[in-house]
């Protein structure tokens, strides 16, 4: 996951409705002017101004940019299934993996495996070699099941139908792509630290004319390779059922299309077309657990030519920001 905030972000007591209209708005365009979110809350400019910055301040949203991670590099991503031996504690072996800087979610589960853990390398072999010496090494790891991504459709991070009109068209992001060069990696590697930052401020670290840096934004926005928006911790905004669905589509659909078409249903936050045992793994996020019965049993089953082949309930999250730099170091080959 490259757009949730750490499971720890604080949680939303004191909140009101203006706020949680402010997190709406932002999360569709984390550098909407001031002016015009004033605009659409009925607040002042400064009012604005004064509760984005609490909201910022509190850890409840982080504004920044949400890429296609092949353009930063990382062209070799998959969720691995890991089940554990007798008598191993799932928090202990998520907690120790996380240590390692190449895995950026995770999520301790109640099905067919113990633990989901999303990997990102640079290539085929590197996520090979980062999966065998820290994840298969492991003593009290059993078995893994490992699904690579051949390509993805990030939603927006909302997830109820009010917001379905503001919402961009769903695009399934390619996994084989040339990666943004060094000024673009740049400019989204500063607004990962303050997405709302000024062009002007943007402008001085690059040593670049603020002009210049507007039309690396437009380009980079326009041509769908990144977004900014407001991230936050869905639990903290009430959304406590997280459910990820594995998913084979029948003979003869469209992989595209029922990618798309899932997407765009209410509670879907996250689609992985993949390779194994799935064609589609699919995230859910839900208020309770009868909010995800009814997306089971009713939304999902209006979707023709889709088979939900395994459910995996999470009962705890683990999330960490990706940095820009994440393989330096690390010298497996690929």
């Amino acid at each position: 996951m490259l757009y949730l905030l750490p499971a720890t972000a604080a949680d939303s007591g004191g909140l009101d409705d203006t706020d949680i209209a402010l997190i709406r708005l932002l999360q569709i365009n984390g550098r909407a002017p001031f002016s015009e979110l004033a605009k659409r809350t009925g607040l002042t400019e400064r009012q604005v101004a004064r509760r984005v910055d609490q909201l910022l301040t509190s850890g409840l949203i982080q504004i920044a940019p949400v890429c296609n991670p092949a353009k930063l590099g990382l062209k070799s991503i998959a969720m691995i299934g890991v089940r554990l031996t007798g008598g191993t504690r799932a928090e202990a072996v998520v907690t120790a993996i996380l240590e390692q800087g190449f895995i950026d979610y995770a999520a301790v589960t109640l099905g067919a495996v113990d633990v989901l853990v999303e990997v990102m390398a640079r290539s085929d072999g590197e996520l090979r070699a980062l999966v065998e010496d820290h994840i298969l090494a492991r003593p009290d790891v059993a078995q893994v099941d490992i699904h690579p991504y051949v390509g993805l459709s990030y939603q927006l991070p909302v997830w109820e139908d009010v917001q379905r009109d503001d919402e961009a068209e769903i695009e399934i992001y390619e996994s084989e792509t040339d990666p943004l060069d060094e000024t673009d990696r740049r400019l989204v590697a500063l607004l990962s630290r303050n997405g709302r930052a000024t062009f002007q401020s943007l402008a001085e670290a690059l040593e670049i004319s603020e002009s210049y840096v507007r039309k690396r934004y437009k380009a980079l926005v326009g041509r769908g390779d990144m977004q900014v928006h407001a991230l936050t911790n869905p639990v903290s905004l009430g959304y406590d059922t997280h459910c990820w669905l594995k998913m084979r589509l029948d003979p003869g659909q469209s992989l595209a299309a029922a990618t798309r078409r899932i997407a765009a249903l209410e509670h879907v936050a996250y689609v992985a077309v993949c390779t194994g045992r799935a064609d589609l793994l699919v995230e859910v996020i839900c208020r309770n657990k009868a909010e995800l019965r009814d997306f089971i049993g009713e939304r999902l089953g209006r979707v023709a030519g889709v088979r939900c082949t395994e459910s995996l309930l999470c009962s705890r999250l683990f999330y960490r920001s990706v940095p820009y730099n994440l393989f330096d170091g690390y010298s497996a080959t690929g």
